[in-house]
C-alpha cells in the first residue's frame, strides 16, 4: 500500500512538473506569431549582422520611420502582423477615394482598427493624382478635403486640425511647386516628398556634394549650420491659379534659398535604387541595412539631425521574387527580415508625428529624448 502511494504521488508530481514546462514553452515568443500562413523568415546574414552592429556601439542616436503609401489591404493584413510582433508602430498615409475602393484596398474598419493601436493615420490626398496642374480649387479638394475626410473617419471623439499632420506628396509631384505649397501650408504641419535619400532635420547636408562641400561638417557635428538654408517662401513669389509660373525652374535656387524642408522632408521608397538593375531579396535587404545606417554619420551624442523614413506600397507573400526600379511590392518575407533587423540592432522605430517644427530656430526636430 505504501509503495503505491509513493507512485501515485510521483506521478502526480511529474503531471504538475509537465504542466509547468508546457506553460513556459506556450509563453515562450516565437517569430511566427500572428503571422499569414505560409510566412516564414529567413536567417540573416551573419556578417551583415556583425558589421553593422559595430557601427551601432559608436552610436546612441539611431530612429527610423516606417510609412506605408496607399492604403493597400496588404499592409493590414501582412505587414501588420510583423509590427504587432516587434511592437513596431507604423504611419499610414492614406488616399481617401482609394478607401475601400476594391478587395485589394483597406476598408475604414481596418484603418480605425490602425488608429485604436496607436499607428499614425496621415494624408495622400483624396485621388492620388498629379498636383501640379490643378486649380486653387482643385488643389482645396485634393489637399484639404483629404484631411478633412480622415477626421471624418476617426474613432477619436477629441480630433482636431491639429491631428492629421502631414501631407503626402502623390507622385512626388508638387513639392516644388509655390502654390501647391502655400495650399499644404493651409492644412498640415508638415509634407512628405518622395524617394529621396535621409530626412534632414536642420542642416540639408544631401547639397554638400552639390555646392563642393559649402556645408562645414565640422561645424554641423557641432550642432551648428555654417550655411543656414531657408525654409521662408520669399515674398517675391506671386500666389496665382497659373501653377506653370509658380513652378521653382531653377534648381539651384531653390535647393540653396527656398529649401522649404517642412513642406519637403526626404523618403526612401523600397525598390533598387539603380537603374536597369535586378535585385534579388538579399540585394534589397543589404540596400535597406546601408540606408538605415547612412544616418550614423550625422548623428552623435544621442542627437538626431538626420532620420531614414522608409516608404513602403503593397506586400505580397510570393518568396524568391525579383525587384525593380519603380516596382512597389515587397515579399512580406523581406519585410519581416528588415524589421526583425530593426529590432535586433536597437533602432528606435517613430511615427512621422513625432517630427516637429521649431518655428523659431526653422528647423525640424525629432519630438523626445533624442530630438535636437
Amino acid at each position: 500500500m505504501l509503495r503505491k502511494k509513493v507512485i501515485c504521488n510521483m506521478l502526480f508530481i511529474i503531471y504538475i512538473i509537465s504542466i509547468l514546462i508546457s506553460g513556459s514553452l506556450l509563453a515562450i515568443p516565437t517569430f511566427g506569431q500572428n503571422l499569414p500562413n505560409n510566412i516564414s523568415i529567413k536567417n540573416v546574414d551573419n556578417n551583415l549582422i556583425n558589421s553593422t552592429n559595430n557601427n551601432s556601439k559608436n552610436n546612441d542616436a539611431r530612429a527610423v520611420i516606417i510609412a506605408f503609401d496607399d492604403g493597400w489591404k496588404s499592409q493590414f493584413t501582412y505587414a501588420k502582423p510583423i509590427l504587432d510582433r516587434f511592437a513596431f508602430k507604423g504611419s499610414f498615409f492614406i488616399v481617401c477615394n482609394y478607401v475601400g475602393k476594391n478587395p485589394d484596398r483597406m476598408t475604414w474598419t481596418n484603418i480605425q482598427a490602425l488608429e485604436r493601436q496607436g499607428h499614425d493615420i496621415e494624408s495622400h490626398s483624396m485621388n492620388h493624382i498629379p498636383l501640379d496642374d490643378l486649380s486653387q480649387q482643385q488643389l482645396n479638394y485634393e489637399i484639404g478635403q483629404s484631411k478633412q475626410c480622415i477626421i471624418d473617419h476617426s474613432v477619436s471623439q477629441n480630433i482636431n486640425n491639429n491631428d492629421v499632420p502631414v501631407f503626402a506628396y502623390p507622385y512626388d509631384m508638387g513639392r516644388d511647386n509655390i502654390t501647391v505649397i502655400n495650399t499644404i501650408s493651409k492644412y498640415y504641419q508638415l509634407a512628405r516628398t518622395g524617394d529621396r535619400p535621409l530626412a534632414f532635420l536642420n542642416c540639408d547636408l544631401s547639397l554638400e556634394n552639390k555646392n563642393n562641400g559649402d556645408i562645414n561638417q565640422t561645424n554641423y557635428l557641432n550642432g551648428n549650420c555654417s550655411h543656414h538654408v531657408s525654409t521662408e517662401i520669399p515674398n517675391n513669389y506671386n500666389n496665382n491659379n497659373n501653377n506653370n509660373n509658380n513652378k521653382v525652374v531653377s534648381s539651384t535656387y531653390y535647393d540653396k534659398l527656398l529649401k522649404i524642408n517642412k513642406y519637403s522632408i526626404s523618403s526612401w521608397t523600397h525598390h533598387p535604387h539603380h537603374l536597369n538593375r535586378l535585385y534579388n531579396s538579399s540585394q534589397m535587404f543589404q540596400q535597406f541595412v546601408q540606408e538605415v545606417n547612412s544616418q550614423d554619420k550625422y548623428n552623435h551624442n544621442g542627437i538626431i539631425n538626420t532620420i531614414p523614413i522608409i516608404t513602403y506600397h503593397n506586400f505580397t507573400n510570393v518568396t524568391n521574387m525579383n525587384y525593380v526600379r519603380n516596382k512597389y511590392t515587397t515579399d512580406i518575407n523581406l519585410f519581416a527580415r528588415e524589421m526583425k533587423y530593426l529590432h535586433d540592432n536597437h533602432f528606435l522605430v517613430l511615427p512621422i508625428s513625432d517630427i516637429r517644427y521649431n518655428e523659431n530656430t526653422k528647423y525640424l526636430y525629432v519630438n523626445g529624448p533624442n530630438g535636437n
